[in-house]
C-alpha cells in the first residue's frame, strides 16, 4: 500500500479484513484476504480522503463526508451494495457510528454552531443476516 498515511483497519469478517487507505488526494476502500493479504481487486471503491468502511452487525458500511454516494452498506464478502443509508440531508450529514439497529450522524447546528448528533433507522436492506461465504 502506498498511501500518505497508514491504511485504516475497517474490521475483520469471514476470511477478509476491509480498509481505507488515503492516498493524497483520493482514497479508496478494499478487502484483503486474511489468509494472504492480497487484495480483492473486485471489492476497491474509489473515492476522496474521507471514504472510509466499518464492518457492523455483519454487514460492510461504507460512507464518506464529501460524497453521499458512498454512505450505502454493503455484502462484507463481495462489496454489492445492499442499500442507501438515508441521511435527511447527504450534503452535510456525516454518519458517525453504526450500532444495532441504528445509524448515528451529525448534523451541523444552525448558525454555525457545532453539530447536533441525530439517529435514525438502519435501512431494511441493511440488516443482512451474517454473511458465511
Amino acid at each position: 500500500m502506498s498511501g500518505v498515511t497508514a491504511p485504516r483497519i475497517g474490521g475483520v469478517i469471514g476470511p477478509g479484513v476491509w480498509v481505507a487507505e488515503p492516498t493524497g488526494m483520493l482514497g479508496y476502500i478494499e478487502r484483503f484476504s486474511a489468509a494472504t493479504m492480497a487484495p480483492d481487486p473486485a471489492t476497491d471503491v474509489r473515492g476522496s480522503n474521507g471514504i472510509s468502511v466499518r464492518i457492523a452487525d455483519g454487514v460492510a458500511w461504507v460512507t464518506e463526508q464529501v460524497s453521499s454516494r458512498h454512505d450505502y452498506c454493503a455484502d462484507p464478502v463481495t462489496g454489492r451494495m445492499l442499500g442507501r443509508i438515508p441521511l435527511p440531508d447527504p450534503g452535510q450529514d456525516y454518519v458517525s457510528a453504526i450500532a444495532s439497529r441504528d445509524v448515528y450522524y451529525t448534523e451541523p447546528a444552525r448558525g454555525g454552531a457545532g453539530f447536533y448528533v441525530r439517529r435514525l433507522g438502519v435501512p431494511a436492506s441493511c440488516r443482512a443476516p451474517v454473511f458465511t461465504r
